[in-house]
């Protein structure tokens, strides 16, 4: 009873934090073959959905960490312009620099290596500064990469500015790092960074649901988030096969 309780209002904060994200977002494009990212922890939450084995998996999550926030898309080329001013992705872009930024009336934001990225956030008047690697993000109030290779002194530098109140918007193509690099995901920089919040890359593919992308306002299944399936689970709740799909 008290895991319900608990995973409840889990679900009610994510419920709020995901109406905040896709307000105004009918639909996403799809830049190529976007991966899928898995959402465990407590606080993280589908945004959007894509189809996967017959089923959901995220395609952009979001989590809380500590005092901080995080945003995930499933795709590298998420950050670049094709994509962005495709559909409303760039109002999803711009909702979670907000939601991350907690609504900050001037945040200052850090863009790695995206410049086109960059470009569009300015014009949507964010004061941004394009960084190269190795600076200290606590002077920005949310922090924006790609696929990098950081250190993982720098990726624990990172998960202690977000515990500390930052934010972190990433993209990455997880099948695709996987394959380019032949490593594990566990080796990804961005899966050690968001990992304890509860969000990973993984190695699957998400399908489109409509033409060119993403229905945004597509209801997430609510076992998407894997806690509240593992808690269905361990309380002998029953999951009908339309629940899980």
């Amino acid at each position: 009873m008290i895991t319900t309780i608990l995973l409840s209002l889990i679900v009610n904060t994510s419920d709020v934090d995901r109406g905040f994200l896709i307000q105004g977002v009918n639909s996403i494009s799809t830049p190529g073959s976007p991966g899928v990212l898995a959402t465990f922890g407590d606080d993280a939450f589908p945004v959007v959905v894509a189809g996967y084995s017959g089923g959901q998996a995220s395609v952009v999550a979001g989590s809380r960490m500590g005092k901080g926030r995080l945003i995930g898309f499933a795709h590298s080329g998420y950050f670049g312009a094709g994509t962005i001013n495709a559909l409303d992705t760039g109002k999803l872009i711009t909702n979670s620099v907000n939601w991350l930024a907690k609504l900050h009336r001037a945040p200052k934001i850090g863009v790695f290596r995206s410049p086109e990225l960059s470009a569009f956030l300015r014009t949507r008047g964010f004061s941004v500064t394009d960084m190269t690697g190795g600076e200290n993000p606590s002077a920005y109030q949310v922090i924006c990469f790609g696929e990098e290779n950081f250190p993982d002194a720098y990726c624990q530098t990172i998960r202690n500015y977000v515990m500390n109140g930052g934010g972190v918007m990433a993209a990455c193509t997880g099948w695709g790092w996987q394959q380019i690099t032949r490593k594990s995901l566990q080796e990804n920089s961005l899966n050690k960074i968001f990992e304890p919040g509860g969000i990973v890359w993984t190695s699957g593919f998400g399908e489109k649901t409509i033409d060119n992308g993403y229905d945004a306002q597509l209801l997430p299944n609510k076992y998407v988030q894997a806690s509240i399936g593992l808690s269905a689970l361990l309380e002998n709740q029953k999951i009908t096969p339309k629940e899980s799909s």
